[in-house]
């Protein structure tokens, strides 16, 4: 594999908003209950189509992704410098700041006196801006993990709701062989559809960026 695409990949899954999106995604093929037929695959291009849509912002300025991966272009630019303002926006300060701390006691428990320093004297008024690019892309993986998962909560509770509604009912008829969810995967889908979920959801991640 060539380094154009190394860069690419890592910067798609470290230093975009994938970790994010395929979560959410996985969460919803979960709740709708899609767990075999190729989905997971599934899940990840459309993860990694709109991790680019997100991104391509960043990669535009140096020439467009299709022309650093062919080596037509290159980022002018270290990694670090080019996406650390994407992951100063998108990332909590709160997270930052109990890394940053974690990072000084760490580095002062290993006699790494210059590291502590430079991690920030004072932790809790530490700015964002001024936290290694470690902690600062561990505090953005951990932020889009639980957005993804505060995402994800609302996501499910539809779905919760028809799968017990199906439950009530299959008790109430009397009927064992059918699970519950065999019955409900067809309700689930119907609701997903009709109110045009994948569209939905996809503007919802896409704009949770912008709109910030």
């Amino acid at each position: 594999m060539e380094p154009g695409y190394i860069g690419v990949l890592v910067a798609i899954f470290l230093l975009s908003s994938f970790v994010k999106i395929a979560t959410t995604l996985s969460i919803a093929r979960c709740g709708v209950g899609l767990n075999g037929g190729g989905m997971g695959l599934i899940i990840c291009a459309a993860s990694l189509a709109l991790s680019l849509l997100v991104i391509e912002p960043v990669f535009r300025e140096s020439g467009g992704i299709a022309d650093i991966i062919s080596g037509k272009a290159r980022l002018e630019q270290g990694w670090e410098s080019r996406f650390r303002p994407f992951l100063e926006k998108n990332s909590d300060l709160a997270i930052a700041q109990s890394f940053a701390k974690i990072s000084k006691e760490r580095a002062a428990s290993e006699g790494g006196e210059k590291i502590a320093v430079e991690a920030g004297a004072d932790t809790e008024q530490v700015a964002i801006s001024s936290v290694s690019f470690g902690v600062l892309l561990s505090t953005f993986v951990i932020t889009e993990l639980r957005e993804a998962f505060q995402l994800g909560v609302l996501l499910l509770l539809p779905f919760l709701i028809i799968d017990l509604l199906v439950a009530t009912a299959l008790a109430s008829l009397s009927i064992a062989q059918l699970s519950v969810a065999m019955v409900s995967l067809p309700l689930k889908l119907m609701l997903f559809v009709s109110l045009d979920g994948w569209k939905l959801l996809s503007e919802r991640l896409i704009l949770s960026y912008v709109a910030q």
